[in-house]
């Protein structure tokens, strides 16, 4: 297994499982009662061929990640759950979180982060670089993890 197969195993499990297992928002309903609409779901019992295969896949995905201890799996959820989750890490960072402190800046953590990676002052930019980095290694280290876990449960 790639680390490209881990992420993309992780992004489809934490983004996208449960639409391809078919399981959708019950907004829409919600909506059409409120609006005082007749809103009659039917109920389909024949089995949909490819929500079976997602929820044969993501049932395999999350038994590794039960095999995982807890720290593997709070860094791959914010790592892998939104497009944004390299920062999302590096945000719940505490090295992170110490030098936003020490920065005594007004802005927010994430705004910090991102003033820091933009910035054109080169101690800024290190500072970002070496967080980043540390996001990097624990996700590394983290996806190490959940293959040994997958190892073992194949």
């Amino acid at each position: 297994m790639t680390d490209h197969d881990v992420a993309a195993d992780l992004r489809w499990f934490y983004r996208d499982s449960e639409g391809a297992m078919g399981l959708h928002s019950n907004f829409s309903a919600m909506i059409a009662q409120l609006e005082g609409g007749g809103f009659h779901p039917v109920a389909s019992y024949e089995a949909n061929y490819s929500a079976v295969q997602a929820a044969a896949r993501a049932r395999e995905i999350g038994k590794a990640l039960e095999r995982c201890a807890v720290w593997v799996r709070v860094v791959l959820g914010l790592a892998f759950r939104r497009a944004s989750g390299e920062q999302r890490l590096t945000c719940a960072l505490v090295s992170a979180v110490q030098e936003h402190k020490r920065s005594k800046s007004r802005r927010q953590l994430p705004d910090w982060l991102e003033k820091q990676r933009t910035s054109k002052d080169q101690a800024r930019k290190r500072a970002w670089a070496k967080l980043r980095a540390e996001a990097l290694g624990l996700i590394k280290e983290a996806s190490t993890e959940y293959i040994r876990a997958v190892e073992k449960v194949a």
